[in-house]
């Protein structure tokens, strides 16, 4: 995979995390896969409940994995309550929802965050 496209990956990353931080979940869901967003009515729900769970004070990319041509994990250190814990997210570059592509845009899956 170019590094443009794990740039642009970590980029869109990057703008979730700083929404997380303040506490946007609209901008949040704004930033995640097409396909997650319209597969779940309650989306947004879902986001506020990750905010209202995991506390972020401040973040920092650490490594990713190339998954495939259109799919990334991408870690993350998290600050919270003076912690810092790794996390990884998936990014899926899709067209439209169902349609992966790296001439997609990328969207994190908020369900594939998982602490190390």
């Amino acid at each position: 995979m170019d590094d443009k496209y794990i740039k642009g990956a970590e980029y869109i990353l990057g703008d979730f995390l700083d929404a997380w931080i303040n506490c946007n979940s609209v901008v949040m869901r704004d930033y995640c896969q097409a396909t997650w967003i319209e597969t779940h009515d309650k989306s947004l729900e879902y986001i506020e409940q990750l905010v209202d769970r995991i506390i972020i004070d401040e973040w920092k990319i650490s490594h990713h994995t190339v998954i495939g041509g259109a799919c990334i994990d991408i870690y993350a250190k998290i600050l919270n309550s003076f912690t810092w814990n790794t996390y990884r997210f998936r990014l899926i570059c899709e067209k439209s929802a169902y349609t992966p592509s790296i001439n997609g845009r990328w969207g994190v899956n908020p369900i594939s965050i998982t602490k190390f």
